[in-house]
């Protein structure tokens, strides 16, 4: 389910593999665990698809190419997304927001 998360190191943010469907709302979902070595200094970020609404663009797959861009330019840090993409100065949402970040190490 869109968007996947996001691995941000080195400058560079990536989509990390994988595919299903939304956690928590299919009672017969089932999921595979998949293991990743994470670098010495990192951001995981995980995102709901209300911020695909954010995003410029008329295109999903056009929004899902920014994505990683805006992570890297945003360094990777919850406070460099909150500005990237505006939250702090939403009036009205067009649909729910979720944001977590994940970090070790950065600078």
């Amino acid at each position: 389910h869109l968007p996947l998360p996001v691995l941000y190191s080195d400058g560079q943010a990536h989509y990390l593999e994988g595919r299903g469907l939304p956690v928590g709302l299919f009672v017969e979902a089932e999921y595979s665990d998949l293991e990743l070595e994470l670098p010495e200094a990192f951001s995981l970020t995980l995102l709901s698809d209300g911020i695909l609404d954010l995003l410029p663009g008329d295109t999903l797959r056009g929004k899902e190419t920014l994505l990683p861009q805006l992570i890297s330019s945003a360094g990777g840090t919850l406070d460099g997304l909150r500005k990237a993409f505006g939250l702090a100065n939403l009036g009205d949402m067009p649909d729910d927001i979720a944001l977590l970040v994940l970090s070790r190490n950065l600078a």
